[in-house]
């Protein structure tokens, strides 16, 4: 672990071209300002109509994050995993 973020660091520092191009690092993005960009706008939203943010920002945000986590995790699996996915058994 440690050497795979020395690593990374690295390549971000000498080579950011490269780094920044890797479809994981997209991903990672992509998780982040989703979410970012779903709590401004709930918080413009509910400003704009005199509401109170706090839970729809919560909910909205908790929401996407999942959803946006969960794809994220789904394609990390797809092109870093070890072994073929299979079929979970019935119990």
């Amino acid at each position: 672990m440690n050497d795979s973020v020395v690593k990374g660091l690295k390549e971000l520092i000498i080579r950011p071209h490269i780094f920044l191009r890797r479809p994981e690092f997209w991903m990672v993005y992509g998780v982040y300002s989703s979410t970012y960009i779903t709590a401004n706008i709930v918080n413009s939203t509910c400003e704009r109509l005199k509401r109170e943010s706090a839970l729809p920002r919560f909910l909205s945000t908790s929401a996407v994050n999942m959803f946006t986590c969960i794809s994220k995790d789904r394609a990390f699996t797809r092109m870093f995993g070890a072994t073929l996915p299979t079929s979970l058994p019935i119990s």
